[in-house]
């Protein structure tokens, strides 16, 4: 039979171990609306100013994901593209509304917080991307899509994948 005290040892380093390795990763997920982007060759991407890197790098990682599907960026295309690149920290959410409805009404959030773990070993940030594909001759909405994901820091690789993942939501291809 084996010891009380070893095994309780053993319980604990196990449990010690399984909780330092936790992580505040959470995937990128995508959440979108609309049908896929018709067959077209050339698409008006908004301008980012250079002033804000992370939007300019969205709005470049954008570019270079439709070039990749041969798909060209030209002001006068027939096709707009509207983007936003919002990160935050993961612990606070995102309300639609006002929110004055008062502490006891329920929450319609856009993205909800995310409570801190004990074990967490960072402060969590979240990225939230949203692309909106518009018909320049009608106003109408192609496709809306947002993607979010949770990690310790986010950079340029990061901001890539999400407009990868946007981009082959909006045309629904894989990603590459």
């Amino acid at each position: 039979m084996p010891h009380p005290r070893r095994t309780a040892a053993l319980t604990l380093g196990l449990l010690a171990a399984g909780l330092s390795a936790c992580s505040v990763s959470s995937p990128l997920t995508i959440a979108s609306s609309g049908a896929a982007l018709a067959e077209t060759r050339a698409i008006a991407i908004e301008e980012a100013d250079r002033a804000y890197t992370t939007r300019s790098q969205f709005a470049d990682a954008l570019s270079a994901a439709f070039a990749q599907r041969a798909i060209a960026a030209d002001p006068e295309a027939r096709t707009l593209a509207d983007f936003s690149l919002a990160m935050r920290d993961a612990e606070q959410g995102v309300l639609r509304g006002n929110g004055s409805e008062g502490e006891d009404a329920e929450q319609d959030w856009i993205a909800a917080p995310r409570k801190a773990r004990r074990f967490d070993e960072c402060e969590a940030k979240q990225l939230r991307g949203t692309l909106v594909l518009l018909d320049r001759a009608t106003g109408k909405v192609i496709y809306r899509g947002s993607g979010e994901a949770t990690e310790c820091q986010f950079g340029e690789a990061q901001i890539a994948a999400l407009a990868e993942r946007l981009v082959a939501d909006a045309l629904r291809t894989e990603a590459d």
